[in-house]
């Protein structure tokens, strides 16, 4: 029988520590919803900033000091990633 996988959630509390050209985010993983979680990706405007990982933190490297960045982060999944929580 097939059992019906609930989409995946945003990931909560996400906090972005700012740093000499890098960003750290730091969160909790969203609650469970039965798909498997394979990891995390975070992205970080304005540029093309981007990393994955498989748990918080994740760090973005190579910003600009002084310059403001809008950060996105999703759980990763086996039907493609959830929604975003965000951090700036």
């Amino acid at each position: 029988s097939l059992r019906r996988i609930a989409p995946l959630l945003a990931p909560s509390n996400v906090v972005a520590t700012p740093g000499y050209t890098i960003i750290s985010l730091s969160f909790d993983p969203p609650p469970p919803t039965g798909e498997p979680i394979s990891g995390y990706r975070a992205t970080c405007t304005p540029g093309n900033f981007m990393v994955e990982g498989p748990a918080s933190p994740l760090v973005i490297t190579g910003l600009n000091n002084g310059t403001p960045y809008n950060c996105g982060l999703v759980a990763l999944g086996v039907d493609g990633p959830g929604p975003a929580a965000t951090a700036n």
